[in-house]
């Protein structure tokens, strides 16, 4: 494992492949404040577990990828986070009767974000933070962005990531409240949108 406080060099950017799958799992896990684990828990069954799904996921998630929105950083051959992408169309999703609470802040925020390039998850793993990694991914996941930019959203809880965000163009542009689930709680009180205009 790398040393505390050495700066890294040697970052290695690479396409993501379904292999991959593990990987992608931990970085939704990192990402997501817990959420994605939740999701996950939602649709276990005595034959697949709440891991087994996420990694099922993921690999759907990276088959269906279109080529260069899905990142892996390698900090001398260890791997050390990534990050996925996909454009947001042009039309609002429907938000349904029976869609989760958990998810209609998040539907809304997309919404607000038509026509651009949106960030689905980033992380960087604990040993590799605070080395400029998540900057690497952050930058070339902005190789694909739209004509009206890039987007994300955020947990107003989570500083280092914002201010990350923000030092690299990111405005915020709205905010709803989090809304929890039965056996998931939110460090933070708010989901922020954040944009970054096209340069």
């Amino acid at each position: 494992m790398p040393l505390e406080g050495v700066e890294m060099q040697n970052v290695l950017l690479r396409p993501a492949t379904i292999e991959d799958a593990p990987v992608f799992r931990r970085v939704f896990e990192l990402a997501g404040e817990g959420l994605a684990q939740w999701v996950w828990q939602q649709s276990a069954t005595e034959e697949m577990d709440a891991a087994a799904i996420g990694l099922q996921r993921c690999e759907k998630k990276l088959a269906d990828a279109p080529p260069g929105t899905a990142i892996v950083a390698e900090v001398d051959g260890q791997v050390a986070g990534g990050v996925i992408t996909y454009d947001i169309g042009d039309t609002p999703e429907e938000i349904e009767d029976d869609t989760p609470g958990v998810f209609v802040p998040l539907i809304e925020l997309e919404n607000r974000a038509l026509r651009t390039h949106y960030v689905n998850a980033l992380a960087v793993f604990p040993a590799f933070q605070g080395r400029g990694v998540g900057r690497k991914l952050l930058r070339a996941a902005e190789a694909n962005a739209l004509e009206n930019g890039m987007s994300l959203i955020a947990e107003d809880a989570n500083a280092n990531a914002i201010g990350l965000y923000q030092s690299e163009g990111y405005v915020e542009t709205a905010r709803l409240p989090v809304v929890e689930g039965a056996g998931w709680t939110s460090p933070g009180q708010n989901w922020i949108l954040m944009i970054r205009p096209p340069a």
